[in-house]
């Protein structure tokens, strides 16, 4: 028996909510929603969690105005937070929590009045006792200068974990849970995924630069529980593939606290 045709106004509500893109009340619905790059990175905020979110708004297939982000409890919740703001547009959101979502995602409004989730992911809490550091975030290799705060980082935030024909990579990452004065090691590393094959990185902080070598460390004090740090990479001799840069940071007293961020190198 053949199927009767679904009429065209029946479709578009199906189509839509299968690509997760809703009409605004009395909007068009907008069938040509995707899943962009982005780059989520969490921070410690006294008792909450402080999330960041960037998209890359070039990557959607429709004109972007407006973003907002919604937090979920998992994947097939209900929603439990919305940051939508008034603003024209936010490449770059960040939200304080007092309980750590477990999925992010990123809603985003055109100029025609359609809106979609444009990004996802899943979000797991970091821990909240001892020596803990938060996510390596990486920053626009064009910045005229290292951060120096948490929100000049937040300013240079990639929208996507990817490198391309650039010389150098930054991060910036917080230390937490050591009081001032404390003496911290610190060890960063470029690891290619798989491969096992540790890169020679390229160290430039505030202006103190060392030789290339397979893992870079150094030690200073903590300027207080809440510790930013900055870094310059050389990725210049790196080729196309899969790499981790990983942080660790060791206290006085033996405990250690690792963070990887996993990125790419294309177009090399």
């Amino acid at each position: 028996m053949a199927i009767p045709p679904v009429a065209p106004a029946l479709l578009a509500p199906l189509l839509g909510l299968a690509l997760g893109v809703l009409p605004l009340p009395g909007a068009p619905l907008h069938a040509q929603s995707r899943m962009v790059p982005g780059q989520v990175a969490r921070f410690l905020d006294g008792d909450s969690v402080f999330v960041a979110v960037a998209v890359d708004l070039d990557a959607a297939r429709f004109a972007v105005v407006r973003t907002g982000l919604l937090a979920f409890s998992g994947p097939n919740d209900p929603v439990f937070a919305r940051t939508f703001r008034n603003e024209v547009l936010q490449p770059v959101i960040a939200e304080r929590f007092a309980v750590t979502p477990r999925f992010v995602a990123v809603q985003a409004d055109s100029e025609r009045g359609y809106r979609g989730r444009i990004f996802g992911q899943e979000v797991t809490p970091l821990a909240r006792n001892g020596l803990v550091v938060s996510d390596p975030l990486l920053l626009d290799p064009g910045l005229a200068a290292l951060p120096e705060t948490r929100q000049e980082a937040l300013d240079g935030m990639l929208p996507r974990l990817r490198i391309g024909s650039e010389s150098e990579m930054a991060a910036y990452w917080e230390v937490y849970g050591l009081e001032a004065g404390t003496m911290m090691e610190i060890s960063v590393s470029l690891e290619r995924q798989r491969a096992g094959v540790l890169t020679r990185i390229f160290r430039s902080m505030r202006g103190r630069q060392v030789p290339p070598a397979p893992v870079v460390s150094w030690t200073e004090p903590a300027s207080g529980p809440v510790h930013g740090m900055a870094l310059a990479v050389g990725v210049a001799e790196l080729t196309n593939g899969n790499y981790d840069l990983k942080i660790a940071v060791a206290g006085p007293d033996g405990s250690v606290a690792t963070a990887i961020r996993r990125f790419r190198v294309r177009g090399r």
